[in-house]
């Protein structure tokens, strides 16, 4: 079981290194979803998140997902998508 826990341990590691290097092509971001949606927040939208989204066809972790939400250029684009 030690190397198993020790094994998690360096991929959660591994998630963190990559989270931080990554620079997102964002032709290749598909099947966003979009939470928090707060229409008396109208037109800002503050608290709205992509919640899930896919990149190259492969699900975002939390780690990339936390990446992806602090582009919130992106993120605003993404709600007016959902929205309109």
């Amino acid at each position: 079981m030690e190397k198993l826990k020790e094994f998690y341990e360096f991929l959660d590691e591994q998630q963190n290194k990559l989270a931080e290097l990554i620079s997102f092509d964002y032709q290749y971001i598909t099947d966003v979803v979009i939470e928090d949606i707060d229409y008396k927040d109208y037109p800002d939208f503050c608290d709205a998140f992509i919640s899930s989204a896919k990149y190259h066809d492969l699900e975002l972790n939390d780690k990339l997902l936390d990446k992806l939400n602090e582009d919130r250029d992106f993120v605003y684009e993404q709600v007016m998508k959902h929205i309109y």
